[in-house]
């Protein structure tokens, strides 16, 4: 008070001080303290510092469960994607056969011209069935996510954060690709969905 009173009256301004410098306060090396002479640090204060610290730990250990948790659901939505992926493609197999047929037979009529046999067309769809295959993809996503629960499982430690935004962007890059083969709306949907996630994850792991 006494101190604070002088100071006021000198023009400055005194706060009082935070956790943070009590705990760099209590820090200081007592043989220091002593070979200047100054007196040892009362014994309220560095009981303080550890209360102070103690909170900290905790607070980022809860933190970073519901950090870890909120990673989880999102993956888990990744995984709702692959899953909707791998059906469409199946899916969209015989709906490319039907649509290329009925368009050759339309041109075909419209030139009043011989449609070719059904050998050249099943060529042609095989040929789409390869354009649009996303196999390697798939397997792809499969092994990025499995990476990603097993970081998420382990305990904490320094890199994690560096290796989850790796994972992230090798996802993204298998989604971009998919989304470049698949052909229907449907399609685009599912992977305009998995980048939005994505994006989260991001967000969430820059924290």
């Amino acid at each position: 008070g006494d101190a604070r009173a002088v100071a006021l009256q000198a023009g400055l301004e005194v706060s009082l001080p935070t956790a943070l410098e009590l705990l760099k306060f209590s820090a200081t090396p007592q043989r220091a303290s002593a070979e200047a002479g100054l007196p040892a640090p009362p014994a309220f204060l560095e009981a303080l510092a550890a209360e102070a610290l103690d909170g900290l730990v905790a607070f980022r250990v809860t933190e970073g469960d519901a950090l870890r948790g909120v990673l989880a659901e999102l993956v888990a939505r990744l995984r709702v994607d692959v899953d909707r992926v791998a059906t469409l493609v199946v899916d969209q197999m015989q709906p490319l056969a039907d649509g290329l047929h009925r368009r050759v037979r339309e041109l075909c009529e419209a030139a009043k011209a011989q449609p070719p046999d059904e050998t050249r067309l099943a060529q042609e769809v095989a040929l789409l069935a390869a354009r649009a295959d996303v196999a390697e993809e798939l397997a792809r996503l499969a092994m990025h996510l499995h990476r990603m629960d097993e970081v998420l499982a382990a305990p904490a430690s320094s890199g994690q954060g560096r290796t989850l935004e790796f994972i992230g962007q090798e996802l993204l890059r298998e989604f971009t690709t998919i989304g470049s083969k698949i052909v229907s709306h449907e399609g685009a949907s599912i992977v305009i969905d998995a980048k939005g996630t994505l994006e989260r994850i991001r967000e969430q792991v820059s924290n």
